[in-house]
This record gives structure tokens, C-alpha cells and sequence, in this order.
């Protein structure tokens, strides 16, 4: 008996041995972006498989990526112990897009004068005493320019003019005001076509007019981690959604000193599946209603929402929340609690609100038992002159 109790105990630590070791075997073999939890891989749209580098301790690689492919300038890497960050990296120059001033009164020739950036080349504005004297300066460009500032350039002993509005085709940028300098700054635009409008007090000759571009062109773009010695990487670049966060953990990627450029080919994500918020199978860049589950994608006016997250009646409550979707009610009273609310509710289900002499009854009801009972609390008094017998009359009658 105890000899067959000594095999059984063998064998089943044989066969625990056996299954570590086979569970072990697959965790070994098991991709590093399946051991990790960090991050959703899924969420990204592009990798890129970098080969070990042959240094003998942990190198800083840069790999280099076209700017405009992917639309979310971050990554992780994938490899050795698990994910980790990564720093995107950026080489930009400041890029002015030429633009051409024209004047409403002056011939197509003499316009490029405010704008060819020359001191000696100038156009005059007369003053006339009897007129407006009112000026229009337009500046366009062929792709739209982002500013927040016009610059001008008046010849010596020339007095600027008196007010001063700017304007885009879509909104007003500054409204008619006082001119008190050279520079005048409004809210950061992006726009192809500026209007200028001057009032003059004086004569005014124009050198130059320029808007202040803030434009920057990326010339070089890249990725850059920490790579272990003989190890194979994966770059997960391009996200479309949160797909966690990573610590540095004090790790520092922005020395330029000692980091190695390699070459590297952006390939699809093969885990990558398209951002879906609502999970109602329908990718949120084609989604009506991205945080709504709707996926009959019903859009009755063709408005491009949802029915389920519009606001038809415009009261700042979507249809799926709003208890009376087609009459604005943003205080949502409901006051029989019958989900439907009181603007929209043709019938209300109390019994007192579909009879309302029902209250009424009830009152007058109420005032005839109280008048009953103060009558016949008045004829339950006692009557007076009345004889009570006591016990020692009876006992003086014996």
C-alpha cells in the first residue's frame, strides 16, 4: 500500500515538473507584446522591426520616419524586457509663403511694391479733402498662412493713418481702431485671403506691409529608444486612441551625444484594429455617433449625427437623454414621473391631472363631514334644570 501511495506522489511531481516546463517553453516562445499589459498595440496603425545592433552596452537608436505618413506623433518599443517609451523627434525651419497685396485703386503693376520686401520701392495714398479717404489693402497666398501680427513700414516724416480694421472672408479680426504704431497684433488666424482697411487724417506712403507668418516645415523626423545589445525590436507607431502610458523611469532620450541613426520601413500593424468608443462595430472616423452605440447609423434629417446623439429640439439635451425630444424642455420637469415630460405629455397619467374636479370634490366633500360633525357635537350637550339623583338620596328614601 505504501509503495503504490510513493508511486502515485512521483508521478504527480513528474507531471507538475512537466507542465512548468512546457508552460514555461510557451512564455519563452510568446511575442513581448503579448507578456505586456501597458499598452493597447491594437491601437496603433504602423510598426517598424528594427534588427540588433552589434554595440557591446545599450545604445540610443534613432530611427527616421516620413513626417507626413502617420498623424500621431507617438510610439512605444517592443522587445528585450517588455514596452517601453519612446521620444518622437523633430528638425523644423521657419517657411514664409509668399503672398501678393493688391489695392482696389492702384494698376496690377505697382502692387507688388508692399510686399518685395524693399524699403526703396513705395506706393502713395493721397489725402482728398472732400472725399472718404478711405483705403482697402487685400494679401492673399496660395495656401493658407497662420499670423497674429501685421507689420508696416511708412517712409520718414510720414504720419500713420488714423484707424485701422482687419478681416478674413469668415470673421473680423480686429474692429475699427486707433493706429498707434507700426505693429499691430490680433488673435492667431489661419487664413489665404487678409482684408485691410485704413482711414487716413494725412497723406500715408507705404514701403511695406507684411503679415508675420508662424509657419514651420519639418525637415527631418525620427524615433528614438534605448536598445539592449543583440535584441530585436518592434516600433508600434501612429495610434488612433489612448493606449496607456509609459515611465521613463528617469530615462533620458534627448542627449543627442552617442545616439546611432538607423534605417527603418513603416509596415501596417497587423493587431491594428480602427478606434471603436461606443463598440457598436462601427470604426469611430465613420461613426455618426462616436460615443453613442449606434449601429444602424440612423440619421433621419442627414445632418451627419446620429439620431441617437442629436439634439433635435435644440435644447442641449441628446434624444436618448432628452424625456421630450421633439419640444426643447432643458429643465426636463416631469412631474407624474412617468419618463415623459411635461411639455410633451398631452395626458398625464395621476388620476388628478386627467380629472381635475376630482380635487375639488374631495374638498367640498371634506367641508360637509366637518360641518356634520360641529352639528352634532352641539346637540350632544347636556340639557340644564335636570334633577340628578345622588346615592344619599336613595339611601333617605330607604
Amino acid at each position: 500500500m505504501i509503495q503504490k501511495i510513493n508511486k502515485l506522489f512521483v508521478f504527480g511531481v513528474a507531471l507538475l515538473i512537466g507542465v512548468g516546463l512546457y508552460a514555461g517553453s510557451v512564455y519563452a516562445q510568446t511575442p513581448a507584446w503579448k507578456k505586456t499589459q501597458e499598452v493597447d498595440l491594437s491601437a496603433f496603425r504602423y510598426t517598424i522591426e528594427v534588427s540588433p545592433h552589434s554595440y557591446a552596452v545599450p545604445t540610443v537608436l534613432e530611427v527616421p520616419v516620413v513626417y507626413e505618413s502617420v498623424q500621431n506623433k507617438s510610439a512605444v518599443v517592443v522587445g528585450g524586457q517588455g514596452t517601453q517609451p519612446t521620444l518622437y523627434t523633430t528638425d523644423t525651419e521657419h517657411v514664409d509663403m509668399p503672398v501678393h497685396v493688391s489695392l482696389g485703386h492702384m494698376p496690377m503693376t505697382d502692387t507688388p511694391r508692399l510686399s518685395d520686401g524693399k524699403l526703396e520701392t513705395t506706393v502713395d495714398f493721397p489725402f482728398d479733402e472732400t472725399g472718404t479717404n478711405k483705403v482697402s489693402i487685400t494679401v492673399t497666398a496660395n495656401e493658407p498662412i497662420t499670423t497674429s501680427k501685421l507689420r508696416m513700414v511708412l517712409v520718414p516724416n510720414v504720419a500713420f493713418p488714423h484707424t485701422i480694421a482687419i478681416r478674413t472672408e469668415a470673421t473680423t479680426l480686429l474692429a475699427k481702431t486707433e493706429l498707434e504704431g507700426s505693429e499691430v497684433r490680433f488673435p492667431k488666424t489661419t487664413a489665404t485671403t487678409f482684408f485691410i482697411e485704413f482711414e487716413l487724417a494725412q497723406p500715408l506712403r507705404l514701403a511695406e506691409v507684411e503679415f508675420v507668418q508662424e509657419s514651420e516645415v519639418v525637415r527631418h523626423a525620427s524615433i528614438r529608444f534605448l536598445a539592449q545589445p543583440n535584441t530585436n525590436y518592434t516600433l508600434f507607431v501612429d495610434p488612433d486612441r489612448q493606449y496607456g502610458t509609459l515611465p521613463l523611469g528617469g530615462m533620458s532620450l534627448t542627449d543627442d551625444k552617442g545616439v546611432v541613426s538607423i534605417e527603418g520601413v513603416l509596415n501596417a500593424n497587423k493587431l491594428y484594429t480602427p478606434s471603436d468608443e461606443d463598440k457598436d462595430g462601427v470604426p469611430d472616423m465613420h461613426d455618426n455617433c462616436v460615443s453613442v452605440s449606434n449601429s444602424d447609423q440612423i440619421d433621419v434629417d442627414k445632418n451627419g449625427r446620429g439620431d441617437m446623439c442629436d439634439d433635435f429640439d435644440r435644447d442641449g439635451i441628446v434624444t436618448t437623454k432628452d424625456n421630450c425630444p421633439l419640444a426643447p424642455n432643458n429643465d426636463q420637469r416631469d412631474t407624474d414621473g412617468d419618463t415623459m415630460g411635461d411639455v410633451c405629455d398631452e395626458e398625464e397619467s395621476r388620476l388628478t391631472e386627467r380629472s381635475p374636479w376630482i380635487p375639488w370634490a374631495g374638498m367640498g366633500i371634506a367641508a360637509i363631514v366637518l360641518v356634520g360633525l360641529l352639528f352634532i357635537s352641539a346637540g350632544m350637550k347636556p340639557k340644564t334644570g335636570v334633577q340628578v339623583e345622588t346615592e344619599e338620596d336613595k339611601v333617605e328614601s330607604l
